[in-house]
């Protein structure tokens, strides 16, 4: 999956202007927050320029880096101005396209001023979406299904830009491509999803490895991944929805190819299991004898295709060809089954999937 590295371009310029008496090194101590605080507000009011002025020459002012959130920043240049007494640090910033949006929901007095056209027809387009999907009511959890779900049935992976590794059409790469284009790339469904589960109120994150990103919700009082791009089978088929990255813990998404986070320590650890989807939805085994029951009952029901999350085949030696054969056996209704096809968990996937002919 192929992810566009958003440059973040940094001009740093530095004028030492010395006086001539040697200066007295005695500053007053302000802590980073300080600063931080002032570039925080900057970025969530969507302030496109700001002027830090720090009362010592030598800080280290790449410590307010750290704690602030600059998730939402495309790039920004910085120059700098340097006294015997003081540090001028001048920003330009330009915003991802999620950001601005959420921001603007969030204080519409953004809206008018501060968004670009395009941004401002994601916003309009995400408060109809809103309106029309998130019902009075809804549990965190059917909100990030029903969100989950609008995305991935409209939106169809943009393989050729995959394909071609091409970056230099920056629409597929953003929310605009995901929900009006309806063609994107992961971080167009990332981006689409972020402004749609902030909208409906849950806190989220988007998450990145050097390939690809997904997006990190919290669900009542843990945090799940959601990947939405790797849920979209790209099968040919609009409405085809898969729920094999819907709920997963660190753990769980850490053993996938693509999915080594950057800076994990700045967000929440997703422990939670509750509202993974499989254990949510009773296809979860935790042993050959509840796979082989859950098996047995999709068959009697007539299912074709099964999807049955298997949580002991690392610790338990299965024999696939020979562990499934009884489903030769099994009998949907009036019918035996012909034959089946299987895709097995392996080291990075827990999944057992199964195609049944009648």
């Amino acid at each position: 999956m192929i992810r566009k590295k958003t440059p973040v371009l940094l001009t740093l310029i530095l004028s030492f202007l010395f006086a001539v008496s040697a200066p007295v090194n005695s500053f007053a101590a302000v802590p980073a927050e300080t600063y931080a605080k002032q570039m925080q507000t900057a970025i969530d009011s969507l302030k496109t320029s700001l002027t830090l002025t720090i009362g010592d020459p030598d800080y280290d002012y790449e410590k307010i880096y750290e704690l602030v959130d600059m998730s939402g920043i495309k790039g920004f240049t910085m120059s700098g101005a340097r006294t015997d007494f003081a540090l001028t640090l001048k920003y330009n910033f330009e915003w991802m396209d999620g950001h601005a949006v959420v921001a603007a929901f969030r204080n519409p007095a953004l809206e008018g001023s501060r968004l670009t056209p395009r941004q401002k027809t994601v916003l309009s387009a995400c408060r109809q979406i809103t309106k029309l999907i998130i019902k009075e009511g809804m549990t965190d959890y059917e909100k990030v299904l029903a969100i989950h779900d609008y995305i991935i049935k409209r939106c169809e992976q943009d393989s050729e830009t995959m394909e071609n590794r091409d970056v230099s059409d920056e629409i597929p790469f953003t929310a605009y491509g995901a929900l009006i284009n309806k063609k994107a790339v992961c971080q167009g469904y990332t981006e689409a999803a972020y402004i749609l589960f902030s909208m409906a109120g849950l806190e989220n994150y988007r998450l990145e490895s050097e390939e690809h990103t997904w997006n990190l919700v919290k669900i009542d009082d843990g945090y799940y991944h959601i990947d939405l791009t790797w849920d979209d089978p790209d099968d040919g088929k609009p409405s085809s929805v898969i729920y094999d990255y819907f709920g997963l813990t660190d753990a769980q998404m850490g053993r996938y190819a693509d999915h080594d986070w950057a800076d994990r320590a700045k967000y929440p650890k997703a422990e939670a299991t509750e509202y993974h989807y499989y254990m949510r939805n009773g296809m979860y085994a935790k042993s050959y004898a509840e796979m082989k029951q859950l098996i047995t009952e999709s068959v009697s029901a007539g299912k074709k295709d099964i999807r049955i999350w298997v949580g002991d085949h690392l610790t338990r030696e299965y024999d696939w060809q020979k562990d499934l054969n009884f489903i030769l056996n099994l009998k949907a209704g009036a019918r035996r089954v012909k034959t089946f096809y299987f895709s097995v968990p392996d080291d990075m996937c827990d999944m057992l999937i199964l195609a049944i002919e009648y």
